[in-house]
């Protein structure tokens, strides 16, 4: 999972934004900070969103659970319009 994961995010990713990434390091590096705190600030980015992501898709979920009975729905009507 993680290494499709990894194959997406890299193709879906532009030039543009991979140049924006490497002069923002460049900065950094040119600022004095190491190798490691930029390792770390990136990580921590990639961690917050995939994180967000997770938690966004966890409550859609749950909506799309939740929401057929405010309709007067029950599992039985649903599966059956789902197929």
């Amino acid at each position: 999972m993680a290494i499709a994961t990894l194959s997406v995010s890299a193709g879906t990713e532009s030039p543009a934004v991979r140049r924006a990434r490497a002069l923002g390091v460049a900065v950094r590096f040119a600022l004095g900070a190491s190798r490691w705190r930029i390792t770390r600030q990136i990580l921590t980015e990639s961690l917050l969103i995939a994180f967000s992501g997770g938690g966004l898709g966890l409550m859609l979920g749950i909506l799309g659970v939740a929401t057929p009975p405010l309709f007067g729905l029950t599992s039985e009507e649903v599966r059956a319009r789902s197929t």
